[in-house]
């Protein structure tokens, strides 16, 4: 009795193990918010942008260089050739040196602040990136719904027209129907059998989208849809609004900013550069061996070359005037990219509504057909074509709901 108990524990142990196992061996569904995680941490471009957004603050910490003083040590000592061929130590210099930039026609501090707006727009960028990344990785999603969802709904059918074949078939044996009434049952299980490999096509092509996004492998992906459906497409005002200032727009609105400071830098081009030199000497020789410092100020005023800092100037000029109408096409491209999918939102609710009706119509039908068909009042193929009716509804309808929620979705990143 004893063994036994034992065997029993030892069994029940067992098998606690092997489910615990086979869970753990069953991938969890992936959430839209969960894909999104991992697709984030998988982009090769947002680590790109990432590194750039280092190098525009290198950048920036370099600009402020020129504004700050530089200074240095030097030593020279000076050897002459003997005229008996050997060599002698002659004078020989020991100093530090610093420079103080006083003036550059503004170049330096155009500098700076170009450096600082560059960094301004990698950040922008960095947040464009992330927002592309999220529209698409969005699309890749749904169209794994979607093609979930048709799958779903062939194997439905699959379960519907062979519970039809098995009742014919025994109508058929009993002669109260007609073998022509199964073969066209039969038929349409072969077409649907074609379906179902595209569908697994169709699953197939938007897994791997997906498992290329998140770095998963394609045979561990399974996801599930929970975000709720909108009750309607919204205000689009709000819409339009909120994508005037999106980081795209924004970035290069910073290209304008940047190229001001180019210009200005190419004008300052024309104004005299002031610099102040100043040397301590450690050791000196020669002559001023007993002055210990020098300083000097320098002044520098360009006067004529050839029209090329004019020509400099025309090109910034024209380059301002490019970004400034690069962004008012911007805006009119974002502006119109969010009235498709607002449209398309408004449109797949409508769809959605009126599918869903239709479904309840045609589910409705099919049932008053199988009752009237086993009281005799009508044929096989009016009982195919209410069921036909039926499923080609649900298909629609399911494929109009996920077209709603991809929709919506598309359209709040659009609008970020």
């Amino acid at each position: 009795m004893k063994d036994y108990k034992i065997f029993l524990c030892s069994s029940a142990v067992c098998v606690f193990a092997a489910v615990f196992v086979a869970a753990q061996e069953i991938p969890a569904p992936l959430t839209l918010r969960r894909c999104m995680s991992l697709a984030e941490a998988n982009s090769s471009e947002l680590k790109i942008q990432s590194e750039k957004l280092k190098q525009a603050g290198y950048a920036y910490a370099q600009a402020w260089s020129g504004v700050w003083p530089a200074a240095g040590y030097e030593y020279a000592k000076l050897y002459r050739d003997t005229a008996g061929g050997a060599y002698q130590t002659g004078l020989s210099d020991s100093k530090f040196t610093f420079r103080q930039p006083i003036f550059y026609g503004f170049r330096n501090t155009s500098a700076i602040s170009y450096a600082k707006a560059l960094v301004r727009k990698e950040e922008l960028q960095y947040k464009t990136l992330h927002r592309n990344l999220e529209a698409v990785l969005t699309s890749a999603f749904y169209d794994l719904a979607l093609a979930d969802a048709d799958m779903a709904n062939v194997k439905n059918s699959f379960k519907l027209l062979n519970e039809r074949l098995g009742e014919l078939k025994d109508r058929v044996r009993l002669g109260k129907s007609r073998r022509s009434e199964a073969l066209a049952v039969e038929s349409q299980l072969a077409t649907l059998e074609a379906n179902e490999q595209k569908s697994y096509y169709d699953r197939s092509k938007a897994v791997e989208a997906l498992a290329f996004l998140t770095g998963l492998s394609p045979d561990s992906i399974a996801i599930i849809d929970d975000a709720p459906l909108p009750p309607g497409p919204g205000d689009l005002r709000k819409y339009i609004e909120a994508v005037r200032d999106r980081s795209d727009i924004e970035a290069a609105r910073q290209d304008i900013v940047a190229q001001s400071y180019r210009l200005k830098a190419a004008k300052g081009a024309f104004l005299p550069t002031v610099n102040l030199d100043g040397s301590f000497y450690h050791i000196r020789s020669g002559s001023m061996a007993d002055s210990r410092w020098e300083t000097l100020l320098s002044v520098e005023l360009p006067l004529f070359q050839g029209g090329a800092r004019r020509s400099v100037v025309k090109q910034e000029a024209s380059r301002l005037m490019q970004f400034e109408e690069s962004v008012l096409f911007l805006e009119r491209r974002t502006e119109t990219e969010v009235r498709g999918y607002y449209r398309l939102l408004d449109s797949s609710l409508k769809q959605a509504a009126a599918y869903g009706k239709a479904y309840d119509k045609a589910g409705e039908s099919y049932r008053i057909q199988i009752k009237d068909y086993r009281y005799g009042l009508v044929n096989n193929l009016d009982v195919i074509q209410a069921m036909t009716g039926m499923l080609e509804a649900k298909k629609n309808l399911d494929r109009a709901l996920i077209e709603v929620k991809s929709a919506k979705a598309l359209l709040d990143i659009t609008a970020e």
